[in-house]
Protein backbone atom coordinates (compact mmCIF):
# COMPACT_ATOMS: atom_id res chain seq x y z
CA UNK A 1 0.00 0.00 0.00
CA UNK A 2 3.11 3.01 0.76
CA UNK A 3 4.76 1.54 -2.21
CA UNK A 4 1.39 2.27 -4.15
CA UNK A 5 0.71 5.31 -2.69
CA UNK A 6 4.11 6.43 -3.43
CA UNK A 7 3.29 5.47 -7.40
CA UNK A 8 -0.06 6.72 -7.75
CA UNK A 9 -0.14 9.81 -5.18
CA UNK A 10 -3.88 7.56 -3.93
CA UNK A 11 -3.64 6.57 -0.20
CA UNK A 12 -5.50 3.59 0.29
CA UNK A 13 -5.36 3.11 4.09
CA UNK A 14 -6.75 5.66 6.73
CA UNK A 15 -7.07 3.80 9.61
CA UNK A 16 -5.90 0.78 11.28
CA UNK A 17 -8.70 -1.03 13.28
CA UNK A 18 -7.32 -3.28 16.05
CA UNK A 19 -9.68 -5.09 18.77
CA UNK A 20 -8.18 -5.10 22.22
CA UNK A 21 -9.34 -7.64 25.05
CA UNK A 22 -7.04 -7.79 28.41
CA UNK A 23 -5.33 -11.57 28.24
CA UNK A 24 -4.83 -11.65 32.21
CA UNK A 25 -7.40 -13.99 34.58
CA UNK A 26 -9.68 -11.21 36.71
CA UNK A 27 -12.53 -14.21 36.46
CA UNK A 28 -12.03 -14.70 40.38
CA UNK A 29 -13.05 -11.00 41.23
CA UNK A 30 -11.46 -11.11 44.63
CA UNK A 31 -8.77 -8.78 46.06
CA UNK A 32 -5.91 -10.29 44.07
CA UNK A 33 -8.17 -10.19 40.34
CA UNK A 34 -9.21 -6.81 41.20
CA UNK A 35 -5.48 -5.44 41.56
CA UNK A 36 -4.59 -7.22 38.37
CA UNK A 37 -7.56 -5.50 36.56
CA UNK A 38 -6.71 -2.16 37.61
CA UNK A 39 -2.69 -2.61 36.57
CA UNK A 40 -2.83 -4.27 33.51
CA UNK A 41 -3.80 -1.14 31.62
CA UNK A 42 0.09 -1.08 31.50
CA UNK A 43 0.24 -3.06 28.85
CA UNK A 44 -1.20 -0.68 26.72
CA UNK A 45 2.23 1.21 27.12
CA UNK A 46 4.62 0.13 29.74
CA UNK A 47 7.25 -1.81 27.70
CA UNK A 48 8.73 -2.97 31.30
CA UNK A 49 5.26 -4.28 32.18
CA UNK A 50 5.36 -8.10 31.53
CA UNK A 51 1.80 -8.99 31.18
CA UNK A 52 0.03 -11.07 33.53
CA UNK A 53 -1.54 -13.84 31.31
CA UNK A 54 -0.14 -16.11 28.73
CA UNK A 55 1.61 -13.46 26.67
CA UNK A 56 3.82 -13.11 29.33
CA UNK A 57 5.33 -16.73 29.96
CA UNK A 58 8.69 -17.81 29.89
CA UNK A 59 7.66 -19.54 26.57
CA UNK A 60 6.95 -16.84 23.91
CA UNK A 61 3.74 -16.87 21.78
CA UNK A 62 4.25 -14.40 19.09
CA UNK A 63 7.32 -13.32 16.81
CA UNK A 64 7.35 -9.99 17.56
CA UNK A 65 10.13 -7.88 19.53
CA UNK A 66 9.72 -8.22 23.51
CA UNK A 67 7.67 -10.87 23.07
CA UNK A 68 6.19 -10.99 26.47
CA UNK A 69 5.45 -7.74 26.57
CA UNK A 70 2.09 -5.67 25.10
CA UNK A 71 2.74 -2.11 25.34
CA UNK A 72 0.23 -1.98 22.76
CA UNK A 73 -0.24 1.25 21.66
CA UNK A 74 3.63 2.40 21.01
CA UNK A 75 3.58 -1.00 19.06
CA UNK A 76 1.15 -0.47 16.27
CA UNK A 77 2.33 3.29 16.08
CA UNK A 78 6.16 1.86 15.68
CA UNK A 79 4.36 -0.95 13.10
CA UNK A 80 2.57 2.53 11.26
CA UNK A 81 5.97 4.68 11.01
CA UNK A 82 8.19 0.89 9.57
CA UNK A 83 5.23 -0.38 7.18
CA UNK A 84 2.34 2.65 6.15
CA UNK A 85 3.18 6.09 7.85
CA UNK A 86 -0.15 8.59 8.07
CA UNK A 87 -2.15 5.78 8.93
CA UNK A 88 -4.39 6.29 12.16
CA UNK A 89 -4.71 3.96 14.71
CA UNK A 90 -8.38 2.70 16.21
CA UNK A 91 -9.06 0.35 19.15
CA UNK A 92 -12.37 -0.54 17.37
CA UNK A 93 -13.21 -3.14 20.47
CA UNK A 94 -12.02 -3.19 24.24
CA UNK A 95 -13.22 -4.06 27.83
CA UNK A 96 -12.69 -3.70 31.39
CA UNK A 97 -13.35 -6.99 31.88
CA UNK A 98 -16.33 -6.33 34.46
CA UNK A 99 -18.61 -3.55 33.79
CA UNK A 100 -20.42 -3.97 37.11
CA UNK A 101 -17.72 -3.67 39.45
CA UNK A 102 -16.13 -0.35 40.75
CA UNK A 103 -12.68 -1.51 39.60
CA UNK A 104 -14.02 -2.04 35.61
CA UNK A 105 -15.23 1.51 36.05
CA UNK A 106 -11.67 2.92 37.77
CA UNK A 107 -9.88 0.90 35.17
CA UNK A 108 -11.72 2.23 31.96
CA UNK A 109 -11.04 5.82 33.77
CA UNK A 110 -7.20 5.09 33.05
CA UNK A 111 -7.83 3.45 29.47
CA UNK A 112 -9.65 6.93 28.39
CA UNK A 113 -6.65 9.26 29.68
CA UNK A 114 -4.48 6.78 28.39
CA UNK A 115 -5.76 6.58 24.71
CA UNK A 116 -6.07 10.58 25.12
CA UNK A 117 -2.00 10.64 26.25
CA UNK A 118 -0.93 8.59 23.62
CA UNK A 119 -2.66 9.95 20.75
CA UNK A 120 -5.12 7.55 19.81
CA UNK A 121 -7.31 8.50 16.85
CA UNK A 122 -10.51 6.65 17.56
CA UNK A 123 -11.92 3.93 20.14
CA UNK A 124 -14.41 2.31 20.82
CA UNK A 125 -16.10 0.45 24.32
CA UNK A 126 -16.96 -3.39 23.46
CA UNK A 127 -21.19 -2.52 24.24
CA UNK A 128 -23.18 0.45 25.18
CA UNK A 129 -22.71 0.38 29.76
CA UNK A 130 -25.30 1.31 32.15
CA UNK A 131 -24.75 4.99 32.41
CA UNK A 132 -24.98 4.98 36.66
CA UNK A 133 -23.13 1.67 36.33
CA UNK A 134 -19.52 2.06 36.94
CA UNK A 135 -18.35 2.24 33.61
CA UNK A 136 -20.79 4.56 32.46
CA UNK A 137 -19.35 6.92 35.13
CA UNK A 138 -15.55 6.56 33.64
CA UNK A 139 -17.22 8.20 30.79
CA UNK A 140 -19.58 10.74 32.83
CA UNK A 141 -16.14 11.76 34.38
CA UNK A 142 -14.60 13.24 31.76
CA UNK A 143 -17.94 14.58 29.38
CA UNK A 144 -20.46 14.19 31.40
CA UNK A 145 -23.52 16.91 30.94
CA UNK A 146 -21.68 19.16 28.57
CA UNK A 147 -18.34 19.75 30.52
CA UNK A 148 -15.45 18.17 28.98
CA UNK A 149 -11.73 17.06 29.28
CA UNK A 150 -9.94 19.26 27.25
CA UNK A 151 -8.88 18.43 24.01
CA UNK A 152 -5.08 18.42 23.63
CA UNK A 153 -3.04 16.68 25.99
CA UNK A 154 -0.88 18.48 28.95
CA UNK A 155 2.32 17.05 30.56
CA UNK A 156 2.00 15.68 34.05
CA UNK A 157 5.23 15.34 36.08
CA UNK A 158 4.92 13.04 39.33
CA UNK A 159 7.45 12.81 41.78
CA UNK A 160 7.07 9.35 42.85
CA UNK A 161 5.02 7.44 39.76
CA UNK A 162 3.14 4.12 40.23
CA UNK A 163 1.25 3.38 37.70
CA UNK A 164 -0.31 0.18 39.47
CA UNK A 165 -1.90 2.19 41.46
CA UNK A 166 -2.36 6.01 40.11
CA UNK A 167 -3.14 7.85 36.84
CA UNK A 168 -3.01 11.62 36.11
CA UNK A 169 -4.01 13.02 32.74
CA UNK A 170 -4.23 16.53 31.65
CA UNK A 171 -5.25 18.71 29.09
CA UNK A 172 -6.45 21.94 27.75
CA UNK A 173 -8.89 23.33 25.75
CA UNK A 174 -8.65 24.66 22.06
CA UNK A 175 -8.73 28.38 22.51
CA UNK A 176 -9.24 29.07 25.99
CA UNK A 177 -6.46 26.90 27.34
CA UNK A 178 -8.66 26.56 30.61
CA UNK A 179 -7.16 23.54 32.38
CA UNK A 180 -8.41 20.14 32.52
CA UNK A 181 -7.26 17.02 35.20
CA UNK A 182 -8.38 13.99 35.53
CA UNK A 183 -6.79 11.69 38.76
CA UNK A 184 -7.56 8.02 39.61
CA UNK A 185 -6.22 6.33 42.74
CA UNK A 186 -6.73 2.52 42.31
CA UNK A 187 -5.72 1.83 45.79
CA UNK A 188 -8.54 0.15 47.71
CA UNK A 189 -7.21 1.52 51.19
CA UNK A 190 -4.96 4.54 51.24
CA UNK A 191 -6.21 8.03 50.33
CA UNK A 192 -3.70 9.78 48.39
CA UNK A 193 -2.50 14.31 48.42
CA UNK A 194 -1.05 16.10 45.80
CA UNK A 195 0.20 19.19 45.62
CA UNK A 196 -0.99 21.35 42.96
CA UNK A 197 2.48 22.58 41.39
CA UNK A 198 2.26 25.07 38.41
CA UNK A 199 -1.22 24.57 38.21
CA UNK A 200 -3.08 27.94 37.94
CA UNK A 201 -5.40 29.41 41.12
CA UNK A 202 -9.25 30.06 40.91
CA UNK A 203 -11.95 28.21 40.41
CA UNK A 204 -12.80 24.43 39.54
CA UNK A 205 -15.87 22.55 38.39
CA UNK A 206 -14.83 19.12 40.26
CA UNK A 207 -16.76 15.55 39.96
CA UNK A 208 -15.65 12.76 41.13
CA UNK A 209 -16.60 8.61 41.35
CA UNK A 210 -15.89 5.59 43.54
CA UNK A 211 -15.10 5.07 47.63
CA UNK A 212 -14.43 2.14 49.55
CA UNK A 213 -17.95 2.21 50.61
CA UNK A 214 -19.49 1.72 47.24
CA UNK A 215 -20.15 3.65 43.73
CA UNK A 216 -21.19 7.47 44.62
CA UNK A 217 -20.96 10.60 42.44
CA UNK A 218 -20.34 13.75 43.60
CA UNK A 219 -19.63 17.38 41.68
CA UNK A 220 -19.52 20.75 42.64
CA UNK A 221 -17.56 24.29 42.37
CA UNK A 222 -13.87 24.65 44.28
CA UNK A 223 -11.89 27.53 45.08
CA UNK A 224 -7.85 26.17 44.01
CA UNK A 225 -4.59 28.42 45.29
CA UNK A 226 -0.78 27.69 43.18
CA UNK A 227 0.14 25.96 46.17
CA UNK A 228 -3.05 23.96 46.89
CA UNK A 229 -3.41 20.40 47.98
CA UNK A 230 -5.53 17.96 46.74
CA UNK A 231 -7.00 14.66 48.61
CA UNK A 232 -8.41 11.59 46.16
CA UNK A 233 -10.22 9.13 48.52
CA UNK A 234 -8.80 5.59 48.32
CA UNK A 235 -10.62 3.91 45.04
CA UNK A 236 -11.66 7.22 43.84
CA UNK A 237 -11.53 8.80 40.09
CA UNK A 238 -11.50 12.57 40.34
CA UNK A 239 -11.82 15.11 37.58
CA UNK A 240 -11.19 19.26 37.64
CA UNK A 241 -11.89 21.49 35.39
CA UNK A 242 -10.60 25.15 35.41
CA UNK A 243 -13.65 27.94 35.15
Amino acid sequence: MRAHEITTGQRLLDYLDIHYYFQPDTSANDDAAKALRLRMSRSLWDYSYVDESWIGTSTPQNHQWDPTTVALIPRFKALIDLNYPGTKLSIGEWSSTDDTDLTGGLLTVDVLGIFGKLAVDSATYWATPDEMGPVGLAYWLYRGFGTYFGSNSAQVTLVNPNPDILGVYAATDVGTRKLSVVIVNKDPDTPVAYYLANVPSGQYFIRHFGGQAGIAKWQTIITLSSNHYIVVPAYTALFLKQQ
